[in-house]
């Protein structure tokens, strides 16, 4: 059996650009569409937490991926780690 890293990291590169244009940093927060929403439920935020470097954290929105996450039933638990950003609600 595979490891969720390489699971993850296979569902990501896949899915990523489902996305992507909803967490875009220096975009307008837009409500996500249900291809977004089916993207970010095959992957499941745990392992995209663990998957966020800083390079990505360059081109992407933590807040913005934190509230797609919540908006499509991915909500992460208080003080989770993802990526450098630990969540508070």
């Amino acid at each position: 059996m595979a490891s969720c890293t390489t699971k993850c990291m296979a569902l990501i590169m896949g899915a990523f650009f489902g996305y992507l244009n909803f967490i875009e940093k220096d975009k307008p927060r837009v409500a996500a569409s249900a291809e977004c929403y089916g993207a970010l439920n095959s992957i499941g935020m745990k392992c995209t937490c663990k998957l966020i470097t800083k390079e990505i954290e360059q081109t992407i929105s933590m807040e913005k991926l934190i509230y797609v996450a919540g908006a499509c039933g991915q909500q992460l638990p208080q003080r989770t780690q993802c990526g450098s950003m630990t969540v508070f609600h």
